[in-house]
């Protein structure tokens, strides 16, 4: 429950009601959001770029964003980008690997292992060994010396359909070792 109270659009001024009035869902983070007035348009430009202009995939940033949902324990945020990452392609088996923690199953792919161990890294840590930050080269930032680039995002329909742990990550669980 929200300490503070929602801004209904309806109750809302009428600059913050027409921003409302653009928004495809009417989430309780933008009614929350909303009470800020002057600010409230730019943090949705701020929410747009991050979901819409990033160098990161769609289907890269919800992994991300779930694996982070579920290693800070934030459940609205998991709640809310559950069906975005569904949108974005990542298949229940991979959702409920995410849920249970598991990061080394075979649904993953070998970037999506990279991309998960490095926001668990930079979740616990709040910096990247040197060694993770080959992540780099696979989604260089706008401006840098590496070419820019789209990656096409390979599905297969075993990849997410079923999600069993790798032989290396059944050993570990097997041993007590995370």
């Amino acid at each position: 429950m929200a300490r503070l109270p929602y801004l209904e659009p309806e109750s809302a001024p009428p600059a913050v009601r027409e921003l409302f009035d653009r928004l495809p869902a009417k989430l309780n983070v933008f009614k929350l959001m909303a009470h800020a007035e002057t600010l409230f348009r730019p943090l949705l430009a701020l929410g747009t770029a991050i979901l819409a202009q990033e160098e990161l995939p769609p289907r890269m940033r919800e992994l991300a964003i779930l694996r982070v949902a579920r290693l800070a324990a934030a459940e609205y945020e998991w709640v809310q980008h559950v069906p975005m990452a569904h949108a974005a392609g990542v298949g229940e088996a991979q959702v409920e690997a995410l849920r249970r923690g598991e990061i080394d199953p075979v649904c993953f792919d070998p970037v999506e292992r990279l991309v998960l161990r490095f926001v668990l890294n930079i979740t616990n840590a709040t910096a990247a060994p040197d060694r993770a930050m080959v992540i780099e080269s696979r989604f260089p930032r706008a401006g840098g010396s590496a070419p820019r680039r789209r990656q096409k995002v390979r599905r297969s329909r075993s990849r997410t359909s079923t999600c069993r742990r790798s032989p290396r990550a059944a050993r570990a669980a097997a041993s007590g070792v995370t």
